[in-house]
């Protein structure tokens, strides 16, 4: 799927793609990179391609990052691209669309447990979720991703994520939001 969209959006722009650490290609670490530490990555690939102005295309956890990136950096990105993201993690006063924590902790042990079997497919790809070709594909694509281990972590800390959050961004990055559609 990513390298379709990729393909297709290669037909009218430059599209770069990197693999943030521990994931992919990129060298497995110890434990998940910050938010910091994964803007500062995007930061220095973009002075490397000499990137001077982007649309942004995040996906799930990377959704975080790009908005940081967006407000620290609103002369270079033009615009944000939003697949699977979510503004924070669990349910607040602030924010009452989110899971209870009981919630969310029932669905991250769900995802751990079945990371690369293939989970979610339903959530991501509803449409083409029970398609016998696909299955394997997705299953591969968390194969490739972090480690289980690794997922725990990143949803633990998704989990905990407050005031600092990307609701409270979109606002200082002066972006429109549309509806799905």
């Amino acid at each position: 799927m990513g390298w379709i969209v990729a393909r297709r959006l290669g037909t009218a722009a430059h599209v770069i793609i990197y693999d943030k650490r521990g994931v992919g290609l990129s060298d497995r670490i110890e434990s998940p990179a910050t938010v910091e530490q994964q803007v500062a990555d995007a930061e220095v690939i973009m002075r490397a391609a000499r990137s001077e102005r982007v649309t942004i295309l995040a996906v799930s956890d990377g959704t975080t990052v790009a908005t940081h990136l967006a407000v620290r950096r609103p002369q270079q990105v033009a615009g944000l691209l939003i697949y699977d993201g979510q503004a924070k993690g669990v349910r607040s006063v602030d924010y009452p669309w989110g899971l209870t924590p009981e919630q969310y902790q029932r669905w991250a042990d769900r995802v751990v447990r079945g990371w690369g079997g293939p989970i979610h497919l339903e959530y991501f790809a509803p449409t083409h979720a029970q398609d016998e070709r696909l299955r394997p594909w997705w299953a591969q694509m968390q194969r490739l991703a972090p480690s289980p281990s690794a997922v725990k972590i990143i949803l633990g800390e998704f989990s905990r994520v407050t005031s600092g959050t990307v609701h409270f961004l979109i606002a200082a990055a002066h972006v429109r939001l549309a509806p799905r559609s």
